[in-house]
């Protein structure tokens, strides 16, 4: 491996380093998906981060409005937000709005960049990360917990009649509520399942994970941003123990969630057991210890 490190010091490390610093410029002065608009984003968890103008940047993450962003001031990129494009989330029909709400997509998308204007954040730590205003006619501002960062973005529920709760809307989106009742806080699915991991695998706390949180949504003030280590750890217990509930049968024939005494305990296929893994003569078999 030494010699390997030491071709790669000699030949690839600055070659690399070009191509990481060409990966930072502008790249093109018009948007990469239409060609007209001036490029002002650039998306940082879509593929070869595409340069983007404005429009391009809010129709395209109508289906993933938790990728991160950032902004071209003319002469660096810095931390944006996809709600400053203009970005809503929509329950209960996919990424299009309730027919209650008797608007378009474009409309209420339109409407939330109206009411916050994105302003300067050249003074503000946080980069404009949470709108001014958290009322947005019938919905409002939630902060969403992802597995790269908080964000904050408006929500609009379904009001069909007949529709579910708001915390049940937030279940089929994928998101889990910190509360069934002012619902203002929710983590996505992929974020607890990644805490699963980290605290079977790498044994890491709570209090240490939300930490990086913080650090990954704003590196340089993570003081700044929001705290939900109580939340986190209370949505993880429920979080875990449902997925104990499933895996173990709950849920599929009737609608009983609390199981009896033993009911979540894990078989051993190795136990000895009769009538599984046992001879049918073993009570009178004169090895019958061996396979205690």
């Amino acid at each position: 491996t030494h010699e390997y490190m030491d071709e790669w010091g000699r030949t690839k490390c600055a070659p690399y380093l070009d191509r990481i610093l060409h990966g930072e410029s502008l790249r093109s002065t018009s948007c990469e998906h239409c060609h007209e608009g001036p490029t002002g984003w650039r998306c940082l968890d879509c593929l070869d981060n595409p340069r983007l103008c404005t429009t391009c940047c809010r129709i395209s993450h109508r289906p993933s409005p938790l990728h991160r962003v950032e902004w071209w001031t003319g002469s660096h990129w810095v931390p944006g937000w996809l709600w400053h494009v203009g970005t809503v989330v929509c329950l209960g029909h996919g990424t299009s709005p309730c027919p209650e709400y008797r608007s378009s997509i474009d409309e209420l998308e339109g409407r939330c960049v109206g009411i916050n204007n994105v302003d300067d954040f050249t003074n503000d730590p946080t980069n404009g990360a949470k709108p001014t205003r958290t009322a947005v006619g019938s919905g409002s501002i939630v902060a969403i917990v992802h597995s790269n960062g908080f964000h904050h973005l408006p929500v609009f529920p379904c009001f069909c009649p007949g529709a579910p709760s708001n915390d049940l809307q937030y279940l089929d989106k994928g998101f889990y509520p910190t509360t069934w009742k002012e619902i203002s806080t929710v983590f996505s699915f992929d974020l607890l399942k990644l805490v699963h991991l980290l605290k079977v695998h790498a044994h890491i706390s709570t209090d240490t994970f939300m930490g990086v949180l913080q650090r990954v949504t704003n590196h340089i003030f993570p003081g700044r941003t929001m705290d939900r280590r109580r939340e986190l750890g209370r949505v993880w217990q429920q979080w875990n123990h449902l997925i104990n509930l499933k895996r173990y049968g709950f849920g599929h024939v009737a609608p009983r969630a609390r199981p009896d005494v033993g009911e979540l305990a894990l078989f051993c296929p190795a136990c000895p057991q009769p009538d599984i893994n046992l001879p049918d003569n073993w009570e009178s078999d004169n090895d019958q210890c061996v396979p205690s």
